[in-house]
């Protein structure tokens, strides 16, 4: 038996060619079905009471069973759903992982780089402090040196002219 449902809420049993409207002995609840008003239309169709009542009993087993189903049908997209969300949470966690332990990675570099170009200007200035110092002595022993001729000039001028005042009052005592 096939059971197609109709917009109008109407289901249709092809095999014996009746239309039967659909009845709910509970309007909050849907899925409760009246079987007593259904088994009354289909004997008043022609139907024997107790075909009706057995086609009755197999039409809420069958939506019994299509509204179980249904209904886990929709829990299984649920949770099918969920799944997935899941999946998706967990490959964003290990993508979040990865770029963490990237930037990690990318920090120790960029530290190490630092630290290089640290001890690199710290040798370059030790370097510039030792030039500094070697032509600071170099400066000062070549002061020295031209200290020492200073002197040296000095002194000779100093000789030089006590040699010419001794020669010049020498010949002025002698030609007085």
């Amino acid at each position: 038996m096939a059971i197609n449902h109709v917009t109008k809420r109407v289901w249709r049993i092809e095999d014996f060619g009746v239309l039967l409207t659909r009845h709910f002995c509970d309007k909050s609840n849907p899925k409760s079905l009246d079987t007593l008003a259904m088994a009354r239309r289909l004997a008043g169709e022609g139907i024997p009471s107790n075909h009706a009542e057995s086609i009755t009993e197999v039409l809420r087993d069958g939506l019994q069973n299509v509204s179980q189903s249904l209904a886990s049908k929709g829990e299984m997209q649920r949770n099918h759903h969920f799944s997935l969300l899941q999946h998706e949470t967990e490959k964003l966690r290990n993508d979040i992982e990865k770029i963490r332990t990237e930037m990690k990675n990318d920090i120790k570099l960029m530290q190490n780089d630092i630290n290089m170009r640290h001890y690199e200007l710290k040798s370059d200035i030790n370097d510039l402090k030792s030039d500094i110092k070697v032509t600071f002595n170099e400066l000062r022993a070549q002061m020295e040196v031209d200290k020492y001729n200073v002197i040296q000039h000095c002194i000779g001028a100093v000789l030089s002219s006590a040699v010419l005042g001794f020669t010049a009052v020498s010949i002025m005592s002698y030609l007085h």
